[in-house]
């Protein structure tokens, strides 16, 4: 079956599904995620990460719609998830109201409470009063651990929290227990910096023969003030270099910026770049389409928009208008019937999750956080690596990075781009150009 007959056997589908939930609260929000696994579906059934990214997608769409217990697609998922990107799927029966879905071992479940939301795999069982999770620079998550062979060798559950540029916390929680099979826990978070964007992920795993296992991923909303990530700020010039690690080869990030092929896209860029340069609220949501996807907790609209990036209360400190510039300044490369910003391509095989982009001409790579800090070595549009400890040696407008020659330094963060930073999608929409997902992470 080709792309476009499997899109068209989904959407007709699941608008079949839809029919029968019709009374039902909050039904946009499944209608939506439908609409984005299908985006997605289009996007990436050719990559080699393809199964994972579907994976998260959907554990993210699962979050908000299981609250609601509107989850009626989980029974057809099979197929898709354990073939070779093909988009075909059987008519299926429907679930029931109310029941429990499982995405590739994770389940979410409706609880007594409509706005609470249950999230379990094989080794955690965690209890939310909404998703996604709104946070301070402190919080506090409770559930419940498994002992046993499927557990931490060490009997420790471990986290990390980032907000798709920079790990803000990460550790682990020490959870034997006797007497019974699952534990329970509090795991009380203090974020080490702040975050550079409203949203982000609290990952629970465990670690097993030394690999990460049982991920258990949790959306947050951070509530207090973020900071710009693209700030330079004087930092303490004898702030430790990050190790010395396994470096990547040098190789090459180049600006794919392929606007000017449609003149109707390039003008409608301008707009919005404009929009933006002006911190013009009421310009950019009219760049934007009215039901713009924003986070993987189900997140999306301009109200959404309006409470996650403040801006209603305090529109001109906003943090967007920073992402925005970023992500925009490279221009926008064309993907079908689709254009993406930043427009950077990285070479092949790059590991998102370990990579960043230095892009510019005779950057600087200094010693130390600082504009103090020596010039160790220049480098022009490279693929760099990042180290392990993000928490330990990112600051607040710096980026720590590892050489190709091996060496650590760190870099503007003005000049770095993040494969998994923010990015916008661009469709058109009843015949006109929009920015139809504007989203950070995986």
């Amino acid at each position: 079956m080709s792309t476009h007959e499997g899109r068209d056997h989904w959407q007709e589908w699941i608008k079949n599904q839809l029919q029968e939930v019709e009374v039902l609260p909050r039904k946009e929000y499944l209608e939506e995620s439908m609409k984005v696994l299908l985006a997605t579906l289009h996007e990436e059934r050719r990559k080699v990460r393809f199964r994972k990214r579907i994976r998260r997608t959907l554990e993210g769409m699962a979050v908000a719609a299981a609250a609601v217990a509107i989850i009626y697609v989980a029974p057809q998922l099979n197929n898709l998830l354990q073939g070779d990107g093909s988009t075909a799927l059987d008519q299926g029966p429907a679930g029931q109201p109310g029941e429990k879905i499982s995405i590739m071992g994770e389940t979410a479940k409706e609880t007594e409470d409509s706005s609470a939301v249950k999230l379990e795999n094989k080794m955690f069982h965690i209890q939310l009063p909404a998703s996604p999770l709104k946070v301070g620079s402190e919080f506090e998550v409770t559930g419940e651990v498994k002992q046993g062979p499927e557990a931490d060798s060490q009997g420790q559950l471990r986290y990390e929290v980032e907000d798709g540029h920079d790990i803000l916390a990460s550790g682990t929680l020490q959870v034997d227990g006797e007497g019974t099979e699952w534990q329970p826990f509090v795991l009380k978070v203090k974020l080490k910096q702040k975050p550079t964007s409203p949203n982000g992920l609290l990952i629970l795993y465990a670690n097993q023969a030394g690999q990460r296992a049982n991920e258990l991923t949790i959306p947050l909303q951070f509530v207090e003030q973020q900071v710009s990530p693209d700030t330079p700020v004087q930092h303490d010039v004898s702030a430790p270099l990050p190790p010395t690690e396994e470096a990547y080869p040098a190789q090459s990030v180049r600006v794919l910026d392929q606007r000017e092929e449609d003149q109707e896209f390039s003008s409608y860029f301008k707009t919005l770049q404009k929009a933006v340069k002006e911190r013009d609220v009421s310009a950019l949501k009219k760049a934007m389409s009215p039901e713009i996807y924003l986070s993987f907790g189900g997140q999306k609209g301009y109200r959404d928009l309006e409470e996650m990036w403040k801006l209603k209360t305090n529109p001109e400190a906003s943090p967007i208008w920073s992402e925005l510039e970023k992500a925009l300044k490279y221009g926008a490369k064309k993907d079908g019937e689709y254009f993406r910003a930043p427009a950077i391509e990285l070479p092949a095989g790059t590991d998102e999750y370990r990579a960043r982009a230095i892009v510019g001409s005779n950057v600087n790579v200094r010693s130390a956080p600082s504009m103090d800090g020596k010039v160790i070595e220049q480098v022009s549009n490279l693929l760099v690596r990042m180290p392990k400890d993000l928490t330990k040696y990112d600051k607040p407008g710096w980026k720590a990075v590892i050489l190709p020659s091996g060496k650590p330094g760190f870099v503007a963060a003005e000049y770095v781009v993040e494969p998994l930073g923010y990015r916008a999608v661009f469709g058109k929409v009843d015949g006109k150009w929009t920015m139809i997902t504007w989203i950070a992470g995986d």
